[in-house]
């Protein structure tokens, strides 16, 4: 599996005009020792996703670009996303796992028993 090039997608999305941008769905759930977080992103594929935690906050941005033929015309049409969630405080980022499947992507992290306070920075990568 080809590592995500972050790099390129946030190059992709600085193109993108505001009327491409999408705001998908996120849903967030505690469960006894984890949090998980699911959001709706049909269509993209998972080279074309960039999960980044930071300090207790998640960072999702996803750049998507199809090309189209028709019997008179070629073209491409564009989109992207970018989504800031907030963690709790003992949401352990250095525990995290990432999935897309059927265009959901779900994220989980691990709870720890006590809060993390050290700052930690860590990019995903999606299974």
């Amino acid at each position: 599996m080809p590592l995500i090039k972050g790099k390129e997608v946030l190059d992709e999305l600085k193109h993108l005009k505001k009327e491409d941008m999408v705001h998908p769905s996120v849903n967030i759930a505690e469960l006894p020792d984890s949090f998980k977080i699911e959001i709706a992103i049909p269509g993209m594929k998972r080279e074309e996703i960039m999960i980044d935690a930071e300090d207790h906050k998640l960072f999702v941005y996803g750049a998507h670009k199809k090309i189209y033929e028709s019997e008179d015309q070629v073209g491409t049409t564009c989109g992207g996303f970018g989504k800031r969630i907030k963690l709790p405080k003992n949401a352990d980022i250095e525990f995290a796992s990432a999935e897309y499947k059927s265009g959901i992507l779900s994220i989980c992290f691990l709870k720890t028993k006590k809060s993390i306070n050290k700052k930690l920075r860590t990019q995903l990568v999606v299974y």
